[in-house]
C-alpha cells in the first residue's frame, strides 16, 4: 500500500483487516530496509572484492518474510510511501508482477490536513524543502507515468462517500473473493505511537465513514490548481 500522506491509507487498513484472510499494519521499515540494505552491499568492498550475488539476493529478499513471521493471514499488505518506487526491485526480488493499492486525494485537501496537524514546512509544500509530500508525490507521479498496470488509485472521498463499490475495486484489482465489510464501527487494530515518534497525532481514526470535516480555503484550492495528475 502506497500513496500520498494524510489520504485514508491508515482507515483504509483498518477496513482491509476485518477480513480474516488479511493482515494490513502500521507504515513499516520494510522499504527503507531494502534501500539501505541494497545500498550497504553496492558499496562493502568486502563484497564487492568478492561479490555472492544470489546469496546477498536471496538475503535482501527474505527480510519481508521475518519481518512480517508472526503473521498468520494469508494475505499481508506493507504500507509504505515509497513502494511506488520499488517496482523494479519487486519484480528483481520476487519474479513476481506487483499490485500496489494508492490513496490519494485533492492535493488542497491534503495541504489543509497537514496544516491542521500542525507539521512543518507546510507553507513549502511540493517545493524542494517540502519533507512531507514532494518525494511521494513524485514517485507515485513516476509510476503512474512509467507502471500504471501495477498502481490502482483509490480516492479518499470516493472510500468516505461510496465505500463498497471502492472496496470491491480493490478486491477486482487484487484478484481476491470479495468480503462483505462493515462501515459503520470500524475497528483500528494496529495502534502507531504518534506522539513518540512524530509529536503529533496523525493515524487515530473514527470508527464511523465519514468525509473529513478538514476544508482547505480559497487561497489554497487557487495554489494547488490542476496538481492531481492521475485523473
Amino acid at each position: 500500500m502506497s500513496g500520498l500522506p494524510r489520504t485514508g491509507s491508515t482507515l483504509l487498513s483498518a477496513i482491509l483487516n476485518q477480513n480474516p484472510k488479511f493482515y494490513s499494519g502500521p507504515t513499516s521499515p520494510v522499504v527503507k530496509t531494502f534501500y539501505k540494505l541494497t545500498e550497504f552491499f553496492n558499496n562493502e568492498e568486502l563484497f564487492v572484492a568478492y561479490p555472492k550475488v544470489n546469496q546477498i539476493e536471496a538475503y535482501i529478499a527474505d527480510f519481508i518474510k521475518y519481518y512480517y513471521a508472526e503473521v498468520n493471514q494469508e494475505v499481508i499488505f506493507d504500507k509504505d510511501r515509497f513502494w511506488t518506487e520499488m517496482i523494479p526491485a519487486i519484480k528483481h526480488y520476487y519474479k513476481i508482477e506487483p499490485k500496489i493499492i494508492c490513496t490519494v486525494r485533492d492535493i488542497a485537501e491534503i495541504y489543509a490536513s497537514i496544516k491542521n496537524t500542525n507539521l512543518k514546512l507546510v507553507d513549502e509544500l511540493l517545493t524542494p524543502n517540502d519533507n512531507l509530500l514532494l518525494g511521494a508525490y513524485k514517485s507515485l507521479e513516476e509510476a503512474f507515468t512509467k507502471h500504471r498496470n501495477h498502481i490502482h488509485i483509490v480516492e479518499y472521498n470516493d472510500l468516505a462517500t461510496n465505500p463498497e463499490e471502492t472496496m470491491k475495486g480493490i478486491y477486482s484489482f487484487l484478484n481476491e473473493e470479495y468480503y462483505e465489510h462493515t462501515f459503520n464501527d470500524i475497528e483500528q487494530k494496529y495502534i502507531e505511537n504518534d506522539l513518540e515518534a512524530y509529536g503529533v497525532d496523525l493515524h487515530t481514526i473514527r470508527p464511523k465513514l465519514d468525509l473529513s470535516t478538514t476544508k482547505p480555503t480559497q487561497d489554497i484550492i487557487d495554489k494547488c490548481k490542476d496538481m492531481e495528475f492521475w485523473r
